[in-house]
């Protein structure tokens, strides 16, 4: 049982100067911090964050006029034809779509090396939980990047699961700035977008930068706003179902500024991230030309099965190349090391079991 303090000692302890860590009662304010401005918003409780802006459909459709358009159009006009004319345009195009989810995911800020989502599919996605949501995000976009926007019944917005205010899916992937009505803010996404009558890489530009001014997903993420943009750039190919921005980076997907200057650093985007898919189109094609003359005198259809998977993805497991061959596992690895004997492929772990293929461009 306790007792109370004395008066001597209750006078003495009143004496003291030296605050308790328990005392929540504010001292003096420090002489160098400012006072703070005066204004009710600055006596509402939590930060204040400022909302982008959205754009105006006018400035963009002002803005679309000059060369920067042309040559991003001729740099997807070639891209699109020489995969319509390629005998593995399947493969390519799966490839080109593996390398821009990565982009994107590293356009947002994130660490992904290449390669990894193609490493996760052939691992089954094992990793820590800061990777599963950056790989989860890519696997995202990659996704979509393949599907044909005229299989979604109901528009973009639900194509992209966001008619939904409360999708989990979604909410894992993305989670929305706090206080937006997200079924709201998609309606003005989708009218926004009628109202812009705009070549297709136009109104690309014009979809991200509307996403990003409408607050659809946090600021820092490319990732949505972008699989939408290069499946809405790709409307008018004949082949290829998205364009690959952000293999030229992401500075075309961050750019401010005017109207004019977004949508310049948006066609330089998109003729640059092209011409790079386009190299990396040629290389594998004349890897698979390659490969098919080494190995003309092997017979059936294992071999050239293997081959194709080996072009379709950066790396590739002994699993994942049975499957896409057809074949036993056994008979992958025994085929996978005859490759790699012939100089076609090499392999990246070192490693007797859950060894990694790629090819040898």
């Amino acid at each position: 049982m306790t007792s109370s303090p004395t008066d001597s000692e209750q006078d003495f302890n009143d004496g003291l100067s030296l605050p308790s860590p328990y005392d929540t009662a504010p001292a003096d304010e420090p002489w160098f911090l400012p006072p703070p401005p005066e204004g009710e918003a600055w006596q509402m409780p939590g930060p204040r964050v400022e909302r982008p802006v959205a754009v105006d459909v006018a400035d963009w459709a002002a803005a679309e006029a000059g060369a920067g358009l042309v040559r991003a159009a001729v740099a997807l006009a070639r891209l699109d034809e020489r995969l319509r004319c390629s005998p593995g345009a399947t493969g390519l195009i799966r490839r080109l779509a593996l390398e821009e989810a990565e982009a994107l995911v590293r356009a947002s800020g994130d660490r992904l090396p290449a390669g990894a989502l193609a490493l996760a599919v052939a691992q089954r996605g094992s990793g820590t939980e800061e990777d599963t949501r950056r790989l989860r995000a890519a696997a995202w976009a990659e996704r979509r990047l393949l599907a044909a926007l005229a299989t979604a019944p109901g528009g973009l917005g639900a194509f992209l699961g966001l008619q939904t205010v409360s999708n989990p899916a979604l909410g894992e992937l993305a989670p929305r700035p706090g206080g937006i009505e997200l079924a709201l803010a998609a309606e003005a996404w989708e009218a926004g977008l009628s109202a812009l009558d705009a070549h297709p890489l136009t109104r690309a530009g014009f979809a991200h930068h509307l996403w990003r001014g409408l607050g659809l997903s946090l600021p820092e993420d490319m990732v949505e706003s972008g699989t939408t943009a290069a499946l809405i750039g790709a409307e008018e190919a004949r082949v290829l179902p998205f364009v690959p921005v952000a293999l030229a980076g992401g500075g075309a997907h961050r750019a401010g500024g005017p109207a004019a200057e977004r949508l310049r650093a948006w066609y330089g985007g998109v003729e640059r991230g092209c011409l790079a898919a386009l190299l990396s189109c040629e290389r594998v094609s004349a890897w698979r030309a390659r490969a098919a003359a080494r190995t003309a005198d092997l017979q059936g259809r294992t071999v050239p099965r293997l081959l194709d998977a080996l072009a379709a993805a950066p790396l590739v497991s002994a699993a994942a190349a049975a499957v896409e061959a057809g074949c036993s596992r056994s008979a992958a690895e025994r085929n996978l090391a005859l490759l790699r004997d012939r100089g076609l492929v090499a392999e990246l772990t070192g490693q007797s079991r859950f060894r990694l293929w790629r090819t040898r461009i």
